[in-house]
C-alpha cells in the first residue's frame, strides 16, 4: 500500500490497518477480528513497509515487518548505498519482493481482505462495496472456524437453503476469482457447481399504473417524478443519474452526455432528449453548471446518497400497492417498451440505450416480453 506525501510515493509507514478509517476501517477490522483463532498471531504478520524517515535521504532507510509472533523485524538490504530518493525507492522494492518471497503465507480469508483493500481505488465504489459485503458474509458464517474444503461446503449449503440460486451463484464467482487472486488451493470450491438461475428484469409499468403513479409523484414529490422521467424518457440508469450535473444537458443540441467516469460502461456516451420532454427541461438554463442535477436541499454541489431516490420510490411503490417487482428501474424498461410500441426501431433504441450491439438490444427486448406480435395478433387464422 502505498500514500502520497507531495509529489513522491512512500510507502506507508503505519502499523497495518491503521490506514483504514471510517466505515472502511471498521470492515477491516471486522474481518480481522473474525479470523480463526490459531490464526491470531498472523495478524501481527503484516506486509513489508518502507520507512523513508521523512523522505530524508541523509538517514537510515529499512523495510520492516512483523513476524507471526508479533516480533517487528528490520532489514537494510541495499537501500542506503544509494543517494537519490527513486534509486531508494527502486531498491526498497526489490528488498521487499525478496521478503515476500522468503515470508510465510498469510490465512486465506486475510490475504483476501487485504487483496479487497489495495484494490478498492482501483475498482468502481459498487464493485468494491460487494467483494467486501461477501467476505463480510462469509467471515460471519465461519464464526472463526479453519478455512477448509468443509466450512466453504457446509457455506453453500447454507446459501441453497436461505438464498436464490442468483445470489449462490454469485458467490460462487466470487470465491473462485478471490481464491485464485490470492493462490488458493484450487481444491477449496470442489464439488460446488453453479445452479439454475432465472434472473428477470424489474416490471415495466402499464399506461394506468403511470397514470397512477404520476398523479401521486406529482402530489407527493415531485423531484422524485422528474428523475422518473429522465429515466423513462433518455433510458438513463438510476445510478448514473444520480451523479449526473446541469452541464451534463445540451439543451442548445437537445442530447445529453453520460461521463464515463458515471457511464456503468465507463464510456462517454450520448443520448437524445425526445420531444416530449423538452419542456420540463426549459428552466435547467436558470442553473448552474456545476450544479448535480438532483441534489439535497440548499446543497447544490452534493449528490443525494446512493440510496435515496430508490427509497423513495420504493415508498411511493409501497402506498399504491404495487409488489417487489416493480422498481425505479422500471421507468427506464417502461421507456423502452413504449419506444418498440411507437415504431422506434431497433437500430434507435441501441444507440439511446448505449448497448454495444443489436443483439444486446434485441435480448432486451425478449427479457422484458416486447416482441413485435402485431401482425400475428391481426392476421392469425381462427379454426
Amino acid at each position: 500500500m502505498q500514500e502520497v506525501t507531495g509529489s513522491t510515493p512512500v510507502f506507508s509507514t503505519k502499523p497495518r490497518n491503521a490506514q483504514f478509517t471510517g466505515r472502511f476501517g471498521a470492515f477491516m477490522d471486522k474481518i480481522m477480528d473474525a479470523l480463526p483463532t490459531s490464526d491470531m498471531a498472523a495478524k501481527k504478520n503484516s506486509l513489508p513497509k518502507l520507512s523513508t524517515r521523512g523522505n530524508d535521504i541523509n538517514k537510515t532507510w529499512f523495510v520492516f515487518w512483523y513476524d507471526a509472533a508479533g516480533r517487528r523485524q528490520r532489514k537494510y538490504g541495499s537501500i542506503n548505498s544509494h543517494n537519490t530518493i527513486e534509486k531508494r525507492m527502486e531498491a526498497a522494492e526489490a528488498l521487499i519482493r525478496e521478503i515476500q518471497g522468503v515470508r510465510p503465507p498469510a490465512p486465506v480469508l486475510q490475504r483476501i481482505a487485504e487483496y479487497i483493500a489495495a484494490n478498492r481505488m482501483q475498482w468502481r465504489k459498487k464493485t468494491f462495496q460487494t467483494y467486501s459485503s461477501k467476505l463480510e458474509v462469509f467471515t460471519a458464517y465461519a464464526a472463526g472456524r479453519e478455512l477448509s474444503g468443509e466450512l466453504i461446503t457446509s457455506f453453500f449449503q447454507h446459501l441453497s437453503e436461505t438464498r436464490k440460486a442468483a445470489t449462490r451463484n454469485w458467490y460462487i464467482s466470487f470465491f473462485r476469482n478471490m481464491l485464485k487472486k490470492v493462490g488458493a488451493p484450487d481444491g477449496l470450491l470442489k464439488g460446488i457447481d453453479r445452479g439454475r438461475s432465472h434472473s428477470s428484469p424489474a416490471m415495466y409499468f402499464q399506461r394506468y399504473q403511470i397514470a397512477r403513479l404520476k398523479k401521486y409523484l406529482l402530489e407527493n414529490d415531485a423531484e422524485l417524478w422528474h428523475y422518473c422521467e429522465f429515466l423513462y424518457y433518455c433510458f438513463i440508469r438510476p445510478g448514473e443519474l444520480r451523479l449526473m450535473k446541469v452541464e451534463d444537458i445540451y439543451i442548445d443540441d437537445w442530447k445529453i452526455r453520460v461521463p464515463a467516469d458515471v457511464s456503468k460502461n465507463r464510456v462517454t456516451q450520448m443520448v437524445t432528449i425526445p420531444v416530449a420532454f423538452r419542456a420540463q427541461l426549459q428552466r435547467i438554463r436558470e442553473r448552474g453548471p456545476g450544479e448535480y442535477l438532483f441534489h439535497p436541499a440548499k446543497e447544490p454541489n452534493k449528490p443525494y446518497s446512493v440510496n435515496q431516490m430508490s427509497e423513495r420510490h420504493r415508498k411511493a411503490l409501497r402506498a399504491l400497492g404495487f409488489s417487489s417487482e416493480y422498481k425505479l428501474y422500471s421507468w427506464k424498461h417502461t421507456g423502452a417498451i413504449a419506444a418498440v410500441q411507437a415504431g422506434v426501431t431497433v437500430k434507435e433504441l441501441q444507440i439511446q440505450l448505449r448497448h454495444s450491439s443489436l443483439e444486446m438490444v434485441d435480448k432486451y427486448l425478449r427479457q422484458l416480453g416486447a416482441w413485435d406480435l402485431k401482425r400475428l395478433e391481426d392476421s392469425f387464422p381462427a379454426i
